[in-house]
């Protein structure tokens, strides 16, 4: 059985890793025609309008985020 702890850490793993596919990782199927006529391949955030550009690794494990409520 899992301690608390343990299911923690667990769904951050799985929130980082959701986050990097989101904005990290680019996907063939959402290609678009860059400004030189070359297929690129875009990212999902890319691709719905909640990024600029592609983001790496080390962008996403030093950004800074506000945190807001949801209540």
């Amino acid at each position: 059985m899992m301690d608390d702890q343990e299911i923690e850490w667990l769904i951050s793993h799985l929130k980082l890793c959701c986050t990097h596919f989101d904005l990290c990782c680019e996907h063939s199927e959402l290609a678009y025609e860059g400004g030189r006529k070359v297929k690129c391949k875009n990212t999902p955030a890319r691709e719905c309008g909640i990024a600029d550009s592609k983001w790496t690794l080390r962008y996403l494990l030093t950004f800074r985020y506000l945190e807001t409520s949801t209540g």
